[in-house]
């Protein structure tokens, strides 16, 4: 079991995997490939001989099982499912729909999840639908070093706040 886990401080990724064509979502399959590790090796053979591609994320991993893997596909799934219990909690998108940080790699985008974050106290949506402390990862050194800077501000001047320091909603990143 993870030190997350133990902790039950929440997992989650952030990138610009849709701006970030060519590195990001090679690093958002990795990550999708290692939280589901023994679920990947279990069924390596499989999943190439189906077309799994983890860089589309989970949601298009288990879409493409429950299409392609035919009667082994109710296997598969399980062992995937039972990823959860010896992986760490997961930061949520839409805990209604059960859609995860790893569900879709346009889903987390880091220039708005992470002031969100920040703006929160370090914490993010759990499959509760409650706020729960996270971890947030950053494979970007660029945006790491940013957001690093941000939280230890914060761990010694306190939570920002948004009636004094005024706040802008995320209309669209991309016109």
């Amino acid at each position: 079991m993870t030190k997350a886990k133990e902790q039950g401080v929440l997992f989650s990724l952030h990138l610009k995997a849709t701006m970030m064509k060519k590195s990001d979502p090679i690093l958002f399959g990795h990550c999708v490939k290692v939280f589901y590790k023994s679920a990947f090796i279990k069924h390596a053979a499989k999943l190439a001989e189906i077309g799994v591609n983890p860089n589309n994320g989970v949601g298009s991993v288990l879409a493409t099982i429950a299409a392609k893997a035919g009667a082994d596909a109710e296997a598969i799934l399980a062992d995937f499912n039972a990823c959860y219990a010896e992986r760490p909690d997961l930061f949520m998108c839409d805990s209604d729909k059960g859609i995860t940080n790893l569900h879709v790699p346009s889903d987390v985008i880091i220039d708005a999840s992470m002031p969100c974050i920040v703006r929160d106290g370090g914490t993010a949506w759990n499959k509760d639908n409650q706020r729960q402390e996270t971890s947030a990862i950053i494979p970007d050194r660029c945006y790491a070093g940013v957001y690093s800077a941000i939280f230890e501000y914060c761990i010694e001047h306190g939570q920002f706040d948004v009636k004094t320091m005024g706040n802008v909603p995320n209309v669209g990143l991309m016109a």
